[in-house]
């Protein structure tokens, strides 16, 4: 799908269209390390790990605890931590 099909396209469909963007700058950065905040049902870190590969590290922080069992199980993510942003953030912060 293009730039031009997806802005085409009739109101509603703006997921698809960021989906799209999505793809077009993690090509665009090539990042080596990505932390997906809520990752929910880990559609970001598919994304990302079809557009990048095995050469991103991939870190998914959720705060429900179901969920972030389902990504752990699901493969997509390199760590799954179990916790709300706040708390990871305070953890990893230089004291």
């Amino acid at each position: 799908m293009s730039i031009d099909d997806s802005m085409a396209q009739p109101h509603g469909t703006s997921a698809a269209y960021c989906d799209y963007i999505l793809r077009q700058q993690l090509a665009a950065l090539q990042p080596r390390h990505i932390v997906d905040f809520g990752a929910g049902a880990g559609k970001n870190g598919s994304i990302a790990r079809e557009v990048l590969g095995p050469a991103v590290r991939l870190t998914a922080v959720e705060g429900y605890e179901e969920s972030a069992r389902h990504l752990s199980a699901s493969g997509i993510y390199d760590e799954v931590c179990h916790s709300l942003i706040q708390d990871w953030v305070a953890a990893i912060a230089p004291a």
